[in-house]
């Protein structure tokens, strides 16, 4: 992968990384203009974060190249 190209998928991984440390901190995620909150919404706040956590994996997977 072009060497821009892994700079941009690391910056990426790093702010989806602290969204996800946001949302676990304050129990809400944000997901285009919605909000689900791990006491109302436990199953969608799980499955969201399990998504976001693969996108991490994901973007550093394609940043170390």
């Amino acid at each position: 992968m072009d060497p821009i190209a892994r700079v941009i998928m690391g910056g990426l991984g790093v702010f989806v990384a602290w969204t996800l440390l946001r949302a676990w901190r304050s129990g809400v995620i944000y997901s285009r203009g919605y909000s689900f909150d791990i006491n109302d919404w436990p199953v969608v706040f799980a499955f969201g974060f399990v998504v976001h956590v693969g996108i991490v994996v994901m973007c550093a997977a394609f940043a170390a190249g």
